[in-house]
């Protein structure tokens, strides 16, 4: 009984060591082909992100374009009508006396230096009167 249980035992041992050379070798392609996969994902999440921030970029490039010819196209409309409203108040400061139009110029710059901290806070409808 002895010797057919080491006969048995010497002739699974080939069958087993094949067996188990078979499945690590299984184990190996199986790491490999999860390596490849997360590999490829990960190049995908970086092209994703690099297209998503050429996007963005090219978006703000987009909107300063956009300003730059806002500003530089209405720059000669500003400075006419800045001109014009110039001219408008030497017209009606013309018959004031001295003292006169030092006043309103006092009360102008107090004016826009009123509506300019209104709104830089955000408040266009301030319905308070600091001198009533």
């Amino acid at each position: 009984m002895n010797l057919a249980l080491s006969c048995l035992a010497a002739l699974q041992a080939p069958v087993i060591i094949m067996s188990q050379n078979r499945q690590a070798a299984r184990d190996r392609l199986d790491a490999q082909h999860d390596y490849e996969v997360n590999t490829k994902a990960e190049m995908e999440i970086k092209h994703r992100q690099f297209d998503r921030s050429v996007a963005s970029r090219s978006s703000r490039v987009a909107v300063a374009r956009q300003i730059y010819d806002l500003t530089s196209s209405n720059k000669a409309r500003i400075t006419k009508e800045f001109a014009r409203h110039q001219d408008a108040m030497d017209r009606v400061a013309h018959g004031l006396s001295k003292a006169e139009r030092g006043t309103l110029i006092a009360l102008l710059r107090k004016l826009g230096t009123t509506a300019e901290r209104q709104f830089s806070e955000g408040d266009t409808h301030h319905d308070d009167h600091p001198n009533s």
